[in-house]
């Protein structure tokens, strides 16, 4: 099994029918979606073709402290940089982490539990009942989970 670090085909496609909402405006009536990260082992195989969470997936790591089954909620920023419009997500600190992780699954809890993207951590991360520690890069025109250009 393995574990691909990418945006998924579906996401790609969904994107650009306005499926998922990052951000709203301030003063909104509308609100955003809620996008979670759900954490696997080195037995999972999610890569570009992984469409959707779901409970069945193979190699979710068990709901241990901080961590519970399906994943926790990620808050999404949104920033316009010159021509580029980047998104990012809040850093995770997650408790008495008694499992293991290869990667993660960024999904939009919202909208069916459609799939974002892949996350490889290139090795096996955790264990021992420390904290489990994701960071996601600061928007800036170089750095961003997604950089959309015009």
């Amino acid at each position: 099994m393995s574990i691909t670090n990418t945006f998924t085909k579906s996401f790609a496609n969904e994107l650009m029918q306005g499926v998922h909402v990052f951000s709203v405006p301030s003063g909104s009536s509308s609100s955003a979606d809620t996008f979670k990260l759900a954490l696997f082992t080195s037995s999972a195989s999610l890569d570009d073709d992984t469409d959707k969470y779901e409970s069945s997936l193979a190699g979710e790591v068990s709901q241990s402290g901080d961590y519970k089954t399906g994943g926790v909620d990620l808050t999404a920023t949104t920033k316009i940089d010159g021509d580029s419009v980047l998104i990012s997500f809040n850093d995770l600190s997650l408790k008495n982490a008694t499992y293991t992780a290869r990667g993660a699954l960024v999904y939009n809890a919202s909208k069916g539990n459609k799939s974002v993207m892949c996350l490889d951590f290139g090795s096996d991360k955790g264990g021992g009942g420390q904290t489990f520690e994701i960071a996601f890069p600061n928007l800036s025109h170089n750095k961003a989970m997604i950089r959309l250009s015009y």
